[in-house]
């Protein structure tokens, strides 16, 4: 393959994109909105075959403002379908093969998630955006195949989430913004001291779904900053950036998986280089000094309301989610044939409800059958990205490539990702560290 060199046309597109979506919001005129997806459409017909990823990985955190009406559909769906049909036009004209392994459990698992449903009395449109997803990391993976990608996609990744939080915290000054903004979403609020403060959750609706981002975006670049990459600067300021922001999301969610984040790292570091391990530990120390002279006061109020007012019974530290467990937990167990099968998206008694675990909503929606299927589509994923880099060994235990894997699994006790738009993007970029070794 042709040396991967610096190339920053997707990164300027974008950029000027998210400024016709800023545009888009800040009038409330949807011609800023056609000329956007005029624009990522040209990018992503005539970009590089993967460099046509970018635009994804970039805008999927700005999935919720991507909208000519707040409850229409997102033309991030567009975006991805575009995609998709880009690509397999490539592979026609190239006489590209599909790789046998993938393909077959690609296509399980797309049989499995459409048939359960149909067999529940759900309709197919109830699963076509979840597979929609689901389908663009399957194609990705069929040109993922230099190393060097991994800083490319993890950057642009983390630009996008950064600049979505940069322009929500400008939307606090900006009327018109902030106007918008409280449209799209439901701003959760704290009072502290008869004070009310907001929530902060970028783009997204969710503090914990923006912090379960930021999560997965901070432990990416810690593994682009120990290999030392093109782009460890940018990197390391992203790292920090997206840090502060989580903490300004005020979700326990994100300051127990960040805790874990920086025990996780540092145990990496420490036992595959002591001394890149404790420049780490050190560096957390300063910044986190700085952090606490500037923040400390305000975060660790509103961090101790959250704690306490919730009640110290397992109710309260979970925000209620131990009732929602409990309850998805009793329909799983008493029903032979979801236990099984699933109930399918769309379909079953808790169908408006969210589980807020990961694992427990994969086993109600998919079953015990559908999971090991699921389980069974990522791993042939990370052996078709490690055979395209050609690495033997792609998983270690302790090693510092399985950080953002803990991180989703630890976060996700927590919350849905699974049937969330940007978990298929993430998953890729958690299947990419795995296999990746630096270069």
């Amino acid at each position: 393959m042709e040396i991967i060199k610096k190339d920053n046309g997707s990164l300027i597109i974008c950029t000027i994109s998210s400024i016709l979506v800023v545009l888009k919001m800040y009038t409330n005129n949807n011609i800023y909105l056609v000329l956007f997806m005029l624009m990522i459409c040209a990018a992503i017909v005539f970009d590089r075959i993967e460099f046509k990823f970018d635009y994804l990985l970039f805008f999927v955190s700005w999935v919720y403002a991507l909208k000519f009406n707040f409850n229409q559909f997102s033309m991030f769906l567009f975006i991805s379908a575009l995609y998709i049909i880009v690509c397999i036009i490539y592979m026609i004209i190239h006489n590209s093969k599909f790789k046998i392994k993938l393909l077959g459990s690609y296509l399980l698992f797309v049989a499995y998630v459409i048939a359960i449903p149909i067999f529940s009395g759900g309709t197919i449109s109830t699963v076509l955006g979840f597979l929609l997803n689901f389908t663009v990391i399957f194609f990705a993976v069929l040109f993922l195949n230099d190393n060097r990608l991994f800083n490319r996609y993890i950057l642009i990744y983390s630009y996008g989430l950064f600049l979505s939080s940069i322009v929500r915290l400008l939307s606090y000054v900006i009327s018109n913004l902030n106007d918008y903004i409280i449209k799209m979403a439901t701003v959760q609020t704290l009072i502290l001291e008869g004070k009310l403060n907001t929530r902060f959750a970028g783009l997204d609706l969710d503090p914990n779904y923006y912090s379960i981002q930021i999560l997965i975006a901070i432990s990416c670049l810690i593994i682009n900053i120990y290999y030392k990459q093109v782009g460890k600067k940018t990197s390391i300021f992203l790292a920090m950036a997206l840090g502060v922001f989580g903490f300004f999301s005020v979700s326990k969610m994100y300051l127990i998986s960040f805790l874990f984040l920086l025990i996780i790292a540092a145990v990496a570091f420490v036992r595959n280089n002591i001394v890149f391990g404790i420049k780490f530990i050190f560096s957390l120390l300063f910044s986190g000094g700085i952090f606490a002279y500037f923040f400390y006061d305000n975060i660790y109020n509103l961090f101790s309301q959250r704690f306490i007012s919730s009640g110290q019974d397992i109710a309260g530290l979970t925000t209620g989610r131990s009732i929602l467990w409990k309850m998805f937990f009793a329909e799983i167990i008493n029903d032979f044939k979801v236990l099984c099968f699933g109930a399918g998206f769309g379909s079953g008694k808790l169908s408006n409800i969210m589980a807020h675990n990961m694992y427990l909503t994969m086993l109600y929606y998919m079953g015990i059958i559908g999971s090991v299927i699921s389980i069974f589509y990522f791993f042939t994923i990370i052996e078709a990205l490690a055979n395209n880099l050609k690495q033997k060994k792609y998983y270690q235990l302790f090693s510092i490539n399985s950080i953002p894997l803990y991180i989703l699994l630890i976060a996700n006790i927590s919350l849905d990702s699974f049937v969330m738009d940007f978990f298929p993007i993430q998953l890729l970029l958690i299947l990419f560290s795995l296999t990746y070794k630096g270069g």
